[in-house]
């Protein structure tokens, strides 16, 4: 595979993944309460759910695409070390004299 396409891929499934933990946070923060909810005295209290999913496997998928992403991240700077340590060259290696 030619390396632009590989840069291709791995950014497109970093976007990919990076949509997937902004979604599934605001589902966590702001839509599925934390832990428990009463029932206004109608019986035992229940785990919120979203679309059939509880909480905690919401958050399970949320840490485990977390960690594909942070793989990515590494990989996406492993294919731009060059770029990176010579673009820090340019700025950093020449000394401007007075």
């Amino acid at each position: 595979m030619k390396k632009a396409t590989l840069n291709y891929v791995v950014d497109a499934v970093q976007a990919l993944l990076l949509l997937f933990l902004i979604v599934t946070g605001i589902i966590q923060g702001w839509i599925i309460q934390q832990g428990f909810r009463y029932r206004s005295g109608r019986g035992p209290a229940e785990y919120d759910t979203f679309l059939g999913i509880d909480r905690h496997t919401l958050i399970t998928y949320h840490k485990w695409v977390a960690v594909a992403f942070i793989a990515l991240v590494i990989a996406h700077i492993v294919l731009h070390w060059g770029w990176i340590t010579g673009k820090s060259r340019g700025i950093f290696g020449k000394r401007r004299q007075p």
